[in-house]
């Protein structure tokens, strides 16, 4: 299962390629079975290992939080300004679509 982090990718990145991949084609390769988990992290060992910061579980959560809004715009085409505690999106979109 393919994962992908907030910490080590930032949120457009994720969105644009969460959106990219054609639903059908998930669905197809997957046989009907594919999920898309998203999480604050939890493994800390791992990401001091990767040279990720590793902040306490509710600067994490804060985080995940500003990720996820934009995230949610990208993918129902709500192009409206988000501002969020860590960044401000003018206009969160993902052109071309799939």
């Amino acid at each position: 299962m393919p994962e992908a982090s907030t910490g080590s990718e930032s949120w457009t990145t994720f969105s644009r390629s969460a959106a990219t991949v054609h639903p059908r084609w998930i669905d197809v390769l997957s046989g009907g079975r594919a999920t898309l988990g998203i999480g604050a992290a939890w493994n800390e060992y791992e990401a001091r290992s990767l040279g990720i910061p590793f902040p306490p579980i509710a600067e994490r959560f804060d985080w995940l939080e500003d990720a996820l809004e934009p995230c949610r715009r990208i993918w129902s085409d709500d192009q409206s300004r988000f501002v969020g505690k860590r960044f401000v999106a003018e206009r969160p979109l993902n052109r071309p679509r799939a």
